[in-house]
């Protein structure tokens, strides 16, 4: 039976002890390749995974992910992502609104009849745009990602 092991406890672990793979993989009795096939999120035998424990000094479990728990970190860490890259957009925008305000205001105050700033003010404008696309972009190929993957575990 193979077992899920969280690869980001494995790597950091091994970085903590300034171990390489190499070294963990000789101290566990394992192959070089096994280690790294967990650092990259692959499965290991129970065996393995007790050897592993063994060299860090955990429980087995601590690692350990049942195949449900797996899918809700990936799906949280997804989630977080998109999260952070609609507040950077919401930032972004919100910069927008206070620079455009600014050289409408300066505009007014220099020469009400010439539009000396829209130069400036249409870059703005391109890169508002530009984020707002991109966020959208990401957020429809995450969203039918997960469409996909429903398709496929229901059918």
């Amino acid at each position: 039976m193979k077992n899920k092991i969280d690869s980001d406890k494995i790597r950091l672990w091994r970085k903590e002890r300034y171990w390489s793979q190499e070294q963990v993989a000789e101290k566990a009795g394992i192959s070089l390749r096994t280690i790294q096939r967990l650092e990259n999120g692959g499965s290991a035998s129970y065996d393995s995974a007790v050897s592993l424990a063994n060299v860090f000094e955990v429980d087995v479990n601590d690692f350990l992910i049942e195949d449900g728990q797996f899918e809700n970190s990936v799906e949280k860490q997804k989630s977080k992502s998109l999260m952070g890259l609609k507040m950077s957009f919401g930032i972004h925008a919100a910069g927008f609104v206070i620079g455009m305000v600014t050289l409408l205001l300066i505009d007014l105050a220099d020469n009400p009849s010439e539009w000396s700033l829209i130069w400036p003010i249409a870059f703005l404008v391109i890169g508002i745009v530009s984020h707002g696309a991109v966020v959208y972009m990401v957020e429809f190929i995450e969203k039918m990602k997960r469409e996909i993957r429903n398709l496929e575990s229901a059918g």
